[in-house]
């Protein structure tokens, strides 16, 4: 394929002609029926599950530590709890949401690009849009 037929391309492995998008190993023809970006929350329920429990793993220590030595099973039942909360902390905070373009085709729905920028998405969207537009005056203009 010629360099000129490239509407985008990127170092991601993806590219975009006036007939196909291609991400990575996979082609997807331009009769695609629609695209958009989509927001993929991120998932904060392990996080929160590991503080729960960290809670509750401190509760339990701290409640048989506090007459016990520093080496008892209860003040290492303690430690083991706050690192966890720490832990789980780290993680509910740390994740982030991404974004997605997702393509509707005769075959369904899917999202065949993801990533945590989303210019990045509404970029290729564009691309998208040029593409597609070009594509329809050329077909204007043969009928």
């Amino acid at each position: 394929m010629k360099a000129s037929e490239f509407i985008y391309e990127d170092k991601q492995g993806v590219s975009l002609t006036r007939f196909a998008l291609n991400v990575n190993d996979h082609s997807y023809r331009l009769k695609i029926m629609s695209y958009r970006p989509v927001v993929i929350g991120a998932q904060r329920l392990p996080g929160l599950t590991v503080v729960v429990l960290g809670v509750l793993l401190s509760a339990l220590g701290y409640g048989y530590a506090a007459s016990l030595s520093l080496l008892s099973i209860p003040m290492f039942a303690l430690y083991v709890g706050l690192a966890m909360i720490l832990a789980g902390l780290t993680t509910f905070f740390m994740i982030r949401e991404r974004y997605a373009l997702q393509i509707t085709t005769s075959a369904g729905v899917k999202n065949v690009l993801t990533s945590h920028n989303q210019e990045y998405i509404h970029n290729l969207i564009e691309k998208l849009n040029e593409a597609h537009s070009e594509t329809n005056s050329e077909m204007q203009q043969v009928a």
